[in-house]
């Protein structure tokens, strides 16, 4: 039986300049293409299934659409685990009726494993879990647990006792095992010392489908973490290519195939005129961009511009004023010749502030003519 290992889908994630629904249900149809040429049988997502605990009426609709395609169009088993991210009781809700149309899903750990069984295999699903969670179903043993490794030592071991003799064991879990890099948009494990766990605990299992990480990598010859579908942040993200995992339960290989992106994501670091150029090739210019201009202040103006030329620009910075010196030097001669002619100490201005970044004559003669136009104006008002 072949196995596709996903997660962190973060579903119903916004943001104000850029379409990321679109993204999310585009690979979530080829996340289905891959698992129809794959022959896959079963789908498992590893929590985070959406970004927030309480999921937008969007963010629902989305994922009606995709287990619906899965399980009814395609037949695929689901199993699905709550990350930190979602609102377990809500993911969970009519659970043991899901079942049934082969769509499996474990929301809180106190309220029951969950274990799938398929050919061979049983998928046990655990989803996220803290120590106190476990102290709480296991009173008798909360002695034991000083750490969350501690705590994934007594619910492993009581997991353990599920295990069916001459089946491959699958492991489920969504959290943050010790030695993973993180990226920018883990959010919960960039902040502080987010409790980890050792990929120790999880020897005795055949493989192991991790989330919580949003990079594809590999804790232990038997745990992985997919990582997303999708880059969701700048920095060491955006030069991330994005995977599934194909598992093949008869010898336990395993084989990661890389996923398309609708928008690629990319960060633009470079002076103004490079950037009014574009030369870029047209996925770039129509990506996800976060665009740093190097010798220039970013006026609302200015930005305009930019947006017209990248429609997907999602973060926009230039020199902070507050930061530089913006005095103008001049010599007594230059001050003297200038100081009669709006139109000279426009132009000392504007190279000022634009460091001679725009060189284009049209826009610098279009703020010209409107700060003539403003002298003018206050000039025959003083009149």
């Amino acid at each position: 039986m072949k196995i596709l290992h996903t997660s962190d889908w973060h579903i119903g994630l916004t943001d104000p300049h850029c379409d990321i629904a679109s993204d999310q249900r585009f690979f979530i149809d080829e996340i289905c293409r891959i698992a129809v040429e794959q022959n896959v049988e079963c789908i498992l997502i590893a929590g985070d299934i959406y970004d927030r605990m309480v999921a937008s009426l969007d963010g629902v609709k989305l994922h009606d659409y995709a287990t619906d395609k899965i399980c009814n169009e395609l037949g695929i088993t689901l199993c699905e685990i709550a990350g930190n991210h979602d609102g377990s009781i809500r993911l969970a809700s009519n659970n043991k009726l899901l079942t049934k149309a082969g769509y499996y899903v474990a929301g809180s750990y106190t309220s029951g494993l969950v274990k799938a069984e398929l050919d061979g295999c049983e998928i046990f699903m655990l989803p996220w879990i803290n120590e106190s969670t476990v102290k709480s179903l296991y009173p008798d043993e909360a002695d034991k647990i000083d750490s969350l490794t501690d705590a994934f030592e007594v619910a492993l071991a009581h997991i353990k006792e599920e295990f069916t003799s001459g089946k491959k064991h699958i492991l489920m879990s969504h959290c943050f095992v010790t030695g993973a890099e993180t990226s920018v948009s883990d959010r919960a494990c960039e902040v502080g010392n987010a409790p980890m766990v050792s990929a120790s605990v999880f020897k005795d299992f055949d493989y192991v489908a991790l989330g919580h990480i949003h990079k594809k990598q590999k804790l232990a010859d038997n745990v992985y973490y997919s990582g997303t579908p999708m880059p969701y942040s700048f920095g060491k993200e955006e030069e991330q290519s994005k995977f599934v995992r194909i598992i093949d339960t008869e010898d336990m290989s395993s084989t990661d195939i890389e996923l398309p992106r609708l928008h690629t994501r990319k960060t633009l670091k470079e002076p103004l005129q490079v950037l009014l150029d574009a030369d870029y090739p047209e996925e770039v210019k129509n990506g996800y961009l976060n665009i740093v201009v190097t010798d220039s202040y970013v006026s609302a103006e200015l930005e305009t511009v930019l947006r017209g030329i990248y429609p997907n620009i999602v973060y926009i910075n230039g020199i902070d004023l507050d930061k530089q010196d913006s005095s103008i030097s001049l010599s007594l001669e230059e001050f003297s010749r200038i100081e009669s002619s709006p139109e000279e100490i426009f132009k000392y201005f504007y190279s000022d502030i634009m460091g001679d970044a725009i060189s284009d004559d049209a826009v610098r003669k279009h703020y010209e003519e409107l700060f003539i136009k403003a002298v003018t104006e206050v000039t025959n008002e003083a009149d």
